[in-house]
């Protein structure tokens, strides 16, 4: 499945989670919640951006008959900073890094109900695209790299009233993608396999259903 299917497909699990509250999720228990957070990548590949806000939103829904839920989720992170580094003429120099990443999954969910608490376990596959630029002394280089990975999520929320939902999370993703454009360069990533993925913790607000479930 090519990276732009597989996008899209998040992109539908998740919008049908948005819009299948009305008709019961296939008459299964569901939950759709908005992130927000800080995700913390990989520091040797990331400084001086390695943490970076994050938000986004998660879903859980099927059929009740299932032992499991479908999971979607879309996440965006993003952080930008200027750090001096060493140029290829030995000299200190300053250069300005900005990325945003944005990652689409889907797997399996499982949650669990002990009163009006609803702990969550969750994992699956993840397409991620990075775009990052770093200038410096008015020039700057850009380029943008997708790839696939896996990722893996739990957390709680507390059921609120009829059906509204207040919590946190952690989820972990790995994935690599490749920058072309910044091989050979010295001014920031002197890799050019980058780990795009990393862990995330937020805050969670959102809605289940059906209304008053125990």
């Amino acid at each position: 499945m090519k990276p732009q299917r597989l996008g899209m497909l998040a992109a539908t699990l998740l919008a049908a989670a948005l819009l299948l509250p009305a008709t019961q999720a296939w008459a299964g228990p569901g939950h759709v919640n908005f992130t927000f957070g800080q995700k913390m990548f990989d520091k040797d590949d990331w400084s001086p951006i390695e943490k970076q806000t994050d938000y986004g939103a998660e879903a859980a829904f099927g059929p009740a008959a299932w032992p499991v839920q479908m999971a979607a989720y879309l996440e965006r992170a993003s952080g930008e900073k200027s750090k001096e580094v060493q140029s290829t003429l030995g000299s200190m120099t300053e250069v300005n890094v900005n990325a945003t990443t944005t990652e689409a999954g889907f797997g399996l969910n499982k949650t669990f109900s002990v009163k009006l608490f609803r702990p969550y376990l969750g994992a699956g596959l993840v397409y991620t695209k990075t775009d990052i630029t770093v200038s410096q002394s008015g020039t700057s280089t850009s380029d943008h790299a997708n790839g696939f990975g896996i990722w893996g999520g739990a957390g709680a929320f507390y059921r609120i009233g009829p059906s509204f939902n207040f919590g946190g999370g952690v989820r972990y993703s790995k994935a690599t993608v490749d920058y072309t454009a910044f091989e050979g360069q010295e001014i920031s990533y002197p890799a050019t396999d980058v780990a795009a993925g990393g862990f995330a913790l937020h805050v969670l607000i959102g809605w289940s259903w059906p209304k008053n479930a125990q």
